[in-house]
């Protein structure tokens, strides 16, 4: 399934699917941008799994196809020599200590001062707690971090494929619970500040490895954020349903 209607009529296999693929990638983009790449975390991202992922989202079409393509051969090439140029890329990009063309926190882009723990790491920080997650280096990692922020998106998708799975006995409460996480992490954090992260990437190094990564986040991101969208008001309208007396 590529696509979903303005009302959400795919089945509940499909969603579940979809929830699952976007789970997947979630994880995948939390890795890439999350922690300084090794040979085994490029064979995890280039896992038949992830590639199915791709697909599922439908990241592999249009104007992302070069991107994805660049992505996999990317990933496929784990020698040694490959994995420190990552390294030292990663590290020059969102370490330092110069400094960094491209913050990975989302406070950086929605200031005009471009400083860390502002009012949006308080907001998000709030929203990882309506869900009973604490990011695990709280308080050494600022909460805003684009890893963290898909971290929370992972969480609120695989829960909700698993709730989902259930069948005829879907919780609708938890899930509208689930739908508002996952509308709120994606339309009021991610994608405020992804397309300027991603920006700067492509400004640094157009066809560097994270600058694609970057921009098949931000074709990401919108997907999730259109499906968190369908679904927020019709699980809502579930769980109201399921309240009445």
């Amino acid at each position: 399934m590529h696509t979903t209607s303005t009302h959400c009529t795919c089945t509940p296999s499909d969603l579940a699917e979809r929830l699952s693929a976007q789970a997947v990638l979630a994880r995948t983009f939390q890795s890439v941008f999350g922690v300084e790449p090794t040979a085994a975390q490029l064979a995890a991202l280039h896992s038949p799994a992830v590639e199915a992922a791709f697909r599922m989202m439908s990241l592999d079409e249009g104007d992302t196809t070069a991107d994805a393509h660049a992505f996999l051969a990317r990933t496929a090439d784990r020698r040694d020599e490959a994995v420190e140029r990552l390294k030292m890329e990663y590290t020059r990009l969102f370490i330092g200590p110069a400094r960094l063309p491209a913050p990975p926190w989302e406070s950086v882009y929605r200031g005009e001062d471009r400083l860390l723990l502002q009012n949006s790491t308080l907001e998000v920080r709030a929203l990882y707690r309506s869900q009973g997650a604490l990011p695990a280096r709280y308080p050494a990692v600022a909460d805003d971090h684009v890893a963290l922020e898909l971290a929370f998106l992972y969480l609120v998708s695989s829960r909700a494929q698993e709730t989902i799975a259930n069948g005829a006995r879907a919780d609708y409460p938890a899930l509208s619970s689930l739908a508002i996480g996952m509308d709120r992490i994606v339309n009021e954090h991610l994608l405020t500040w992804l397309p300027r992260f991603s920006r700067a990437l492509s400004c640094d190094a157009p066809q560097g490895y994270y600058a694609v990564c970057a921009r098949l986040l931000v074709r990401f991101a919108r997907a999730c954020g259109s499906l968190a969208k369908e679904i927020r008001p019709l699980w809502e309208g579930r769980a109201r349903e399921m309240a009445k007396p």
